[in-house]
């Protein structure tokens, strides 16, 4: 038997017409058996991109890459993108992520380690849903700041693309 998906709040009517539902089954089923066979974690996977992160930062030690990896074990790709998303090469860390959730608020603490220690560098952290750009920008010691700090700004989108030349 062909199950086709009926329209929500239809469900009633195709019940009565006789097509595709029995009395027994679940309200859900009448308008799209899909339902029954999805999993949570399709759900999950199947949503768009939410978050990008990238970042490189140089130098750094390769225990600090190894925290930021413990921190960014915690990220929610897309399906298919099973990582890695750090890397280290030489004496450079990079971040490339694209997914649902990375936990950018645990990686930042490490890279101001990092600034603290002399490195230099960015963490750029775009929020699709909020269409905001994050920016954690390595800056020399200032007038407020007595060592090298990690400078943190947020921009629309909108002004990014604005400024980009695109």
């Amino acid at each position: 038997m062909q199950h086709e998906c009926v329209p929500f709040g239809m469900h009633n009517l195709a019940a009565n017409s006789g097509g595709g539902t029995t009395g027994a089954a679940p309200f859900w089923t009448s308008f799209c058996p899909r339902i029954l066979r999805t999993t949570h974690l399709e759900i999950i996977m199947s949503q768009p991109v939410l978050l990008k992160v990238y970042a490189a930062f140089f130098p750094v030690s390769s225990d600090l890459v190894e925290k930021v990896r413990e921190a960014a074990s915690q990220a929610l790709a897309m399906e298919g993108d099973p990582g890695p998303h750090v890397f280290f090469e030489d004496t450079m860390l990079r971040i490339s992520f694209e997914g649902i959730y990375f936990p950018w608020e645990d990686v930042v603490p490490l890279l101001q380690e990092a600034v603290a220690a002399g490195a230099k560098g960015k963490m750029d952290v775009l929020d699709m849903e909020a269409w905001t750009m994050t920016r954690f920008e390595a800056c020399d010691c200032d007038r407020t700041h007595a060592t090298p700090y990690l400078r943190e700004g947020t921009v629309s989108l909108n002004h990014v693309l604005d400024y980009s030349g695109l």
